[in-house]
């Protein structure tokens, strides 16, 4: 939780006080990095206070003479809690800071926030204004909006009210589902989320989050269940599919229009800490990606539970604009992951530790009128195998070389880790495990797949001995019949996988 810290009111009529003329465009800007992180910087005309949260109620950076009253600018910020010196600096068009604004505050969240207001009068300068935060004398945030002369325009009819945060866990939870993977044998061996779409009878989610179901179970918001075998649409790459609800038994959200939003938007999804709970997550929308091997990507400032992709994300009205994808479920298919490494998976596709959303404008506007079974879309090579839980991975990467020490006798280790690798440099990949003590005689070897789950190269079983001591062992990956892409390696012992992980191809 944050505190609403305080709220200063600013009402003046401009006079120099010296200034430092700068260049900018209306909007936040980027500042350095100080030890108070920008959450949320939001001007409006018009701001009211909602059980301890500060909201402008129509967010916009350009205010009219003598239409508007007054310009409100709000920053929040995450830092240190304690007490904290406040400021704001006004600069009017010339760059010259006209009127400073400070006081103490003391945080006792580590959340907080502050607001100023300025009145908007006829002597006011026209043209681009900026208002300059500074905690602490560090500079933690700046926003830049537009004084024009005119009536302030209509609002558009075909944009709906921002909702309270309360209104969002609401409609959310209601068109929100637990989705549960079942096995053959109808046990539960994974869950994740799903959302209804208006008008009920679609059911939106990742492709992850059914990958591998031999059947999946629905637990709806109303407490009922519902099973299917059945699949409307999906994308593998995308990691999107959509899911049938016959009858309708929500009423389902509303999609947000395609490219109605921006990065800086505020934005809402749901969390699943605990089995079968639901917590509200807010942030906002950070950056907007485009990846060659899977499509567009939006970053979000948001972090919640692998069982919570396919989760909604949503606007500030209540819109859906995505599918959450936290980044403990990464981009990819399988929330199984097993390894001590998991940076490969993130590095691999240059994501780092990035939570990603699944923009709903890249699903078909249409979809089939018929399903597809989860077994066609095993027998089809879409679903990667789940991982067996023995024998285990004590840890496990990918690197360029394995060191013997010139002595077979000592521990090998691996050399180079890199989650990339260029074809015109590198000839050859390494998969490198340490296997848990154990006692068992097997066979093992490793596969590779491309996003598509196309097998593309393994190597030859090999015999695995496991004793009471930890087991290592490799296998060498030849680039020259990889193109340039994003692959997984998975390690099998018989005819399962155990372990897993990813590496990028560059040419």
């Amino acid at each position: 939780m944050w505190a609403f810290a305080l709220a200063l009111l600013l009402l003046f009529a401009p006079h120099s006080l010296g200034g430092f003329p700068q260049q900018a465009t209306a909007g936040p800007a980027v500042v350095a990095e100080t030890r108070f992180r920008l959450v949320r910087v939001q001007a409006g005309a018009a701001a009211r206070e909602e059980a301890g949260r500060f909201v402008i109620t129509d967010p916009r950076t350009t205010f009219y003479v003598p239409g508007d009253r007054e310009v409100v600018v709000y920053f929040e910020w995450e830092g240190p809690t304690g007490p904290h010196a406040l400021e704001a600096l006004w600069k009017n068009p010339e760059g010259k800071v006209v009127v400073v604004s400070d006081l103490t505050y003391e945080a006792k969240q580590p959340r907080f926030g502050a607001y100023w207001k300025l009145l908007l009068t006829d002597a006011l300068p026209r043209g681009l204004w900026t208002v300059e935060a500074r905690v602490d004398g560090e500079v933690a945030g700046v926003f830049h909006f537009q004084v024009v002369a005119g009536q302030t325009p209509p609002p558009a009819p075909d944009v709906a009210p921002e909702l309270t945060a309360g209104e969002i866990y609401r409609l959310a939870t209601a068109n929100t589902v637990f989705i549960e993977r079942l096995d053959p044998a109808g046990l539960p061996v994974g869950r994740g989320s799903g959302f209804v779409l208006s008008p009920g009878d679609l059911l939106a989610t990742n492709f992850h989050v059914i990958e591998a179901a031999a059947r999946l179970r629905l637990l709806l918001a109303d407490g009922s269940s519902v099973e299917t075998d059945e699949v409307l649409a999906w994308n593998r790459r995308q990691n999107w599919a959509l899911l049938r609800l016959n009858p309708p038994r929500a009423p389902g959200l509303v999609r947000a229009r395609p490219n109605s939003w921006a990065v800086g938007d505020r934005v809402y999804s749901l969390d699943n800490p605990t089995e079968l709970n639901r917590t509200l997550l807010d942030g906002n929308l950070i950056g907007n990606f485009a990846f060659p091997h899977v499509g567009e990507r939006l970053d979000v400032s948001l972090s919640g539970a692998p069982s919570a992709s396919g989760a909604p994300l949503l606007n500030a009205r209540g819109e859906v604009i995505a599918i959450f994808l936290p980044s403990g479920a990464w981009w990819g298919h399988l929330t199984e992951y097993r390894s001590s490494y998991p940076g490969n998976m993130w590095r691999a596709g240059a994501l780092h530790s990035m939570t990603l959303a699944i923009p709903l404008s890249i699903l078909p506007n249409g979809v089939p009128a018929t399903t597809t079974s989860l077994a066609h879309l095993h027998a089809l090579g879409l679903f990667a195998e789940p991982l067996a839980e023995s024998p285990r991975v004590n840890r496990g990467t990918v690197c360029k070389r394995v060191n013997r020490h010139g002595n077979p006798a000592l521990v090998p280790t691996a050399e180079g880790e890199a989650f990339e690798f260029l074809r015109g440099r590198e000839k050859e990949a390494v998969v490198f495990v340490e296997w848990d003590a154990g006692k068992g005689r097997f066979q093992s070897q490793v596969r590779i797949y491309d996003l598509d789950n196309r097998l593309k190269a393994q190597s030859r079983p090999g015999k695995l001995n496991l004793s009471d001591v930890f087991v290592h062992e490799w296998w060498t990956v030849s680039l020259a019949g990889l193109e340039a892409g994003i692959y997984r390696a998975d390690v099998y012992v018989g005819n399962k996988p155990v372990w897993r992980t990813y590496f990028r191809v560059k040419d």
